[in-house]
Protein backbone atom coordinates (compact mmCIF):
# COMPACT_ATOMS: atom_id res chain seq x y z
CA UNK A 1 0.00 0.00 0.00
CA UNK A 2 1.22 3.70 -0.58
CA UNK A 3 1.34 5.87 2.08
CA UNK A 4 -1.15 8.09 1.16
CA UNK A 5 -3.88 5.22 0.90
CA UNK A 6 -2.72 4.11 4.31
CA UNK A 7 -3.03 7.35 6.16
CA UNK A 8 -6.31 8.39 4.43
CA UNK A 9 -7.78 5.21 6.05
CA UNK A 10 -5.84 5.55 9.47
CA UNK A 11 -7.73 8.91 9.47
CA UNK A 12 -10.55 7.75 9.36
CA UNK A 13 -10.39 4.93 11.94
CA UNK A 14 -12.01 4.40 14.94
CA UNK A 15 -9.87 4.30 18.13
CA UNK A 16 -9.48 2.87 21.52
CA UNK A 17 -6.81 3.05 23.77
CA UNK A 18 -5.64 0.95 27.23
CA UNK A 19 -3.32 2.87 29.19
CA UNK A 20 -0.85 -0.63 29.61
CA UNK A 21 -0.35 -0.35 33.36
CA UNK A 22 -2.02 1.98 35.03
CA UNK A 23 -5.15 1.64 33.77
CA UNK A 24 -5.32 -1.50 32.39
CA UNK A 25 -9.33 -2.01 32.11
CA UNK A 26 -10.20 1.40 31.42
CA UNK A 27 -10.73 1.54 27.63
CA UNK A 28 -10.02 5.40 26.54
CA UNK A 29 -12.16 6.37 22.92
CA UNK A 30 -10.30 8.73 20.49
CA UNK A 31 -9.51 9.54 16.62
CA UNK A 32 -6.96 10.07 14.52
CA UNK A 33 -5.79 13.64 14.19
CA UNK A 34 -2.69 13.12 12.04
CA UNK A 35 -0.72 11.05 10.49
CA UNK A 36 2.90 12.07 10.11
CA UNK A 37 4.51 11.72 6.80
CA UNK A 38 8.09 10.81 7.39
CA UNK A 39 7.78 6.81 8.02
CA UNK A 40 10.87 4.56 10.19
CA UNK A 41 12.03 1.88 8.48
CA UNK A 42 13.11 -1.11 10.19
CA UNK A 43 13.57 -4.46 8.81
CA UNK A 44 12.18 -3.58 5.90
CA UNK A 45 8.56 -2.50 7.79
CA UNK A 46 7.52 1.11 7.52
CA UNK A 47 6.03 2.30 10.63
CA UNK A 48 3.96 5.97 10.88
CA UNK A 49 3.53 8.08 14.10
CA UNK A 50 -0.21 8.77 14.67
CA UNK A 51 -1.69 11.93 16.59
CA UNK A 52 -4.54 10.62 18.76
CA UNK A 53 -7.17 12.76 20.49
CA UNK A 54 -8.18 11.08 23.33
CA UNK A 55 -11.04 11.21 25.70
CA UNK A 56 -9.25 12.24 29.32
CA UNK A 57 -12.09 14.38 31.43
CA UNK A 58 -10.26 12.64 34.12
CA UNK A 59 -7.10 13.67 33.75
CA UNK A 60 -6.04 10.19 33.74
CA UNK A 61 -3.82 9.98 30.85
CA UNK A 62 -0.96 11.59 31.02
CA UNK A 63 2.17 12.29 28.77
CA UNK A 64 4.87 9.76 28.24
CA UNK A 65 2.78 6.78 29.31
CA UNK A 66 2.56 3.50 27.33
CA UNK A 67 -0.28 2.50 25.71
CA UNK A 68 -2.05 -0.12 23.65
CA UNK A 69 -3.59 0.89 20.60
CA UNK A 70 -6.06 -0.64 18.40
CA UNK A 71 -7.15 1.34 14.95
CA UNK A 72 -10.50 0.13 13.44
CA UNK A 73 -10.09 0.63 9.98
CA UNK A 74 -12.82 -1.33 8.35
CA UNK A 75 -15.14 -3.58 9.60
CA UNK A 76 -17.38 -6.34 7.92
CA UNK A 77 -20.42 -8.14 9.47
CA UNK A 78 -21.34 -12.01 8.55
CA UNK A 79 -18.10 -13.27 6.47
CA UNK A 80 -16.04 -15.96 5.79
CA UNK A 81 -12.88 -16.27 6.82
CA UNK A 82 -10.23 -18.50 4.60
CA UNK A 83 -6.83 -18.99 5.74
CA UNK A 84 -4.18 -17.64 3.52
CA UNK A 85 -2.52 -21.20 3.45
CA UNK A 86 -6.20 -22.55 1.96
CA UNK A 87 -6.22 -20.54 -1.30
CA UNK A 88 -2.93 -20.89 -1.88
CA UNK A 89 -3.25 -24.70 -2.13
CA UNK A 90 -6.67 -24.25 -3.97
CA UNK A 91 -4.46 -22.38 -6.89
CA UNK A 92 -1.62 -25.06 -6.97
CA UNK A 93 -4.20 -27.61 -7.23
CA UNK A 94 -5.84 -26.52 -10.41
Amino acid sequence: MRPVLVGAQVMQAKTQLRASDAYSAKVFRGTVKQVRHAPSNIQHVATYNVVIRAENRDLRLKLGMTAHITLTVSKKDDVVLIPSAARRAAVRMS
